[in-house]
């Protein structure tokens, strides 16, 4: 199956860079793409080794927008679990993937009005990058787009927020 979280989920690795709860009930997230650099090693705590990750100016910026969601919520990837076993997941993607049926989801239904979600079946999407988790409940599919770096980049996205005022 053609994954339908590209590009994303084709990024070598992926920064949150912002999350945008500018009109009641949208959400917009920016996602920036990040690459490891060979040629700068690094050390962590304990011992471990790697290479320096990091966004550059030419690095790919796409906005994840919802029209609608229920829920989200926002992780710091330090303390975010891994998911659980009997999550289930529809999409096998490395930095976002959607579940008919996980933790999340549960939750959610547990404290929000059934009039919320009404008769449509919720969906969790999940954005996975190396500083946040990002969980979404909505019943609607996100729309991913690449920004264009060369012009302002957060001044597009608030403009695809048709016929909505900005506070």
């Amino acid at each position: 199956m053609a994954d339908r979280f590209r590009p994303v989920n084709d990024f070598e690795y992926l920064y949150t860079k912002a999350v945008l709860d500018i009109y009641e009930g949208s959400l917009r997230l920016i996602v920036e793409e990040a690459r490891a650099h060979a040629n700068h090693p690094t050390s962590l705590p304990g011992g471990i080794t790697g290479s320096l990750i990091t966004s550059t100016d030419s690095s790919a910026l796409v906005c994840i927008a919802w029209d609608q969601y229920v829920s989200y919520n926002v992780t710091d990837e330090t303390f975010a679990p891994v998911d659980r076993n009997d999550d289930e997941y529809l999409d096998e993607g490395r930095w976002m993937r959607s579940y008919n049926s996980s933790e999340f989801l549960r939750y959610v239904e547990k404290v929000t009005f059934p009039s919320a979600v009404g008769e449509e079946k919720l969906k969790h999407f999940r954005v996975r990058t190396l500083n946040h988790v990002i969980d979404v409940a909505s019943k609607d599919e996100p729309v991913l787009r690449v920004l264009n770096r060369n012009g302002d980049a957060i001044e597009a996205v608030l403009r695809t927020f048709p016929n909505r005022p900005i506070a």
